[in-house]
């Protein structure tokens, strides 16, 4: 290796220097302040408040006119206080949806073998194809048997059988939401599991 006609303490010093400019000038313009995203926008807090109810007016009252004290009085016909208007709340139905809106189907938790086989002891066997009305918390609401190939006498017990299959409910996002499923499954008189 060659040596450095000034000698080691020079050359130690030189890149010592080399350092110090290399980072005081990297320090200068590193550092750059940065720009800060902007902060989030406020949300937005709604309260719903139920419609005011209004008191019911008071009849005007008349002045009394001056009777005669000679008159005998006259019974006034009572009548029977009406009964208050009945509130109608407005029960909608709730929204079954469709798979393609669905972010997540519901799936088969509990009531049929393997996810499509109805155990049904006593009937022929058999295919169906069954709709489902499934609420948010996953229990048959209601249910249809579309097609029945093999079971057309059997269609009591099939529907009695289908309203306790138990779903994982579908979702929207990361809520619970009805949904409406078709299915098609085959029954069986034991599962064999």
């Amino acid at each position: 290796m060659r040596r450095a006609p000034w000698g080691k303490g020079s050359a130690l010093a030189l890149t010592v220097l080399a350092h110090l400019a290399l980072l005081l000038g990297v320090g200068k313009h590193g550092n750059a302040a940065r720009a800060l995203p902007p902060p989030a926008p406020a949300a937005l807090m709604v309260t719903l408040l139920p419609e005011p109810v209004a008191a019911p007016a008071e009849p005007a009252r008349m002045p009394e006119a001056a009777q005669p004290l000679a008159a005998a009085p006259v019974p006034v016909p009572v009548s029977a206080p009406e009964p208050p208007a009945v509130v109608e709340q407005d029960h909608t139905p709730p929204q079954f949806f469709q798979l393609h809106v669905l972010t997540s189907p519901p799936t088969v938790a509990d009531g049929l073998a393997r996810g499509e086989l109805l155990e049904l002891p006593g009937t022929s066997g058999g295919y169906i194809t069954a709709r489902f009305w499934i609420n948010a918390l996953g229990e048959v609401v209601r249910v249809q048997v579309v097609d029945v190939d093999g079971n057309e006498d059997d269609e009591e017990k099939l529907l009695a059988a289908l309203r306790h299959v138990r779903f994982l409910p579908a979702r929207i996002g990361q809520l619970a939401v009805h949904s409406e499923l078709q299915m098609e499954l085959r029954v069986v008189r034991s599962a064999g599991l």
